[in-house]
């Protein structure tokens, strides 16, 4: 079992409705048992990200009080106990059907989470309140949405011990956006750039965060409707990240989403109280 000590540094789906995950979520990205609605409702589809950090989703306000305020009373754990570890599948699975208002849910197997990394986001109250999932052991859960022949072919090119998966993105629903952009993520990178892993897998679905996802150009996998769950449609992309790769795709959303995608907010606003 991959464990390093309690405490040590940690950073959807990889499911990228919700994580990149990572996942998913996420980049995060996000292989992890899911049953996705996947309706056009673009609304429904900016509220999981923005739930899942994935997007830092309406103006933030006075992002530096609630960044100092997440920094001082929130801090991260490495979970490894049954209670621990039962603690994080609730959570998490409550805040994908939160985030989705019921019309999506999602199960990570209990074993699965065991051999895993999982790393906890708890506040001042050390309450759990979000975090993520690294895996470096087979079975890869994003593997296992991919078709046998393009999964056999990735593995003779890129073994297992050079690869590990990142899914299980959340936070809970009253964290703030910023904290998410701004702590969340930014331990899911450290850590992925820690790994010692040369691919960092992760999931993502037919929306327009699959954009965000091919910016820095990481590897894809496969492209299609995914095998472990035909009955449900589901089409998925999978890419398997550098370290620098994830990283790049990270800054590069949140450049977007921080510094660009406010003023044309703003614009926007203007325009229609021009108009109307």
């Amino acid at each position: 079992m991959h464990r390093v000590a309690r405490g040590g540094v940690v950073i959807s789906g990889p499911n990228d409705r919700r994580s990149f995950t990572a996942s998913s979520e996420s980049l995060v990205a996000r292989g992890h048992e899911t049953s996705v609605n996947l309706g056009s409702d673009r609304r429904l589809e900016r509220r999981e990200n923005v739930a899942m950090g994935l997007i830092a989703g309406p103006p933030l306000g006075p992002v530096a009080p609630s960044i100092t305020g997440m920094m001082l009373g929130h801090h991260f754990d490495e979970l490894s106990t049954p209670e621990q570890l039962h603690r994080f599948k609730q959570r998490y699975e409550a805040a994908i059907v939160s985030a989705s208002k019921g019309k999506t849910t999602t199960s990570v197997p209990m074993e699965y989470l065991d051999k895993a990394r999982v790393f906890g986001l708890h506040d001042a109250s050390r309450q759990l309140v979000g975090g993520f999932v690294i895996n470096f052991e087979a079975p890869l859960l994003v593997l296992g949405t991919v078709p046998p022949s393009a999964r056999d072919a990735w593995l003779r090119v890129s073994p297992l011990r050079d690869q590990c998966e990142l899914v299980a993105i959340w936070k809970a629903p009253h964290l703030p956006q910023a904290a998410a952009a701004f702590v969340l993520w930014p331990r899911i990178i450290r850590e992925c750039a820690t790994a010692g892993r040369k691919y960092i897998l992760g999931l993502g679905y037919q929306n327009r965060m699959n954009a965000v996802y091919r910016v820095a150009r990481p590897t894809q996998l496969y492209s299609g409707l995914r095998t472990d769950k035909p009955e449900l449609r589901q089409h998925v992309t999978i890419y398997a990240y550098t370290p620098l790769s994830i990283t790049l795709t990270y800054v590069t959303n949140l450049c977007t989403e921080l510094v660009l995608k406010p003023p044309r907010r703003m614009l926007g606003r203007l325009r229609r109280r021009i108009t109307h």
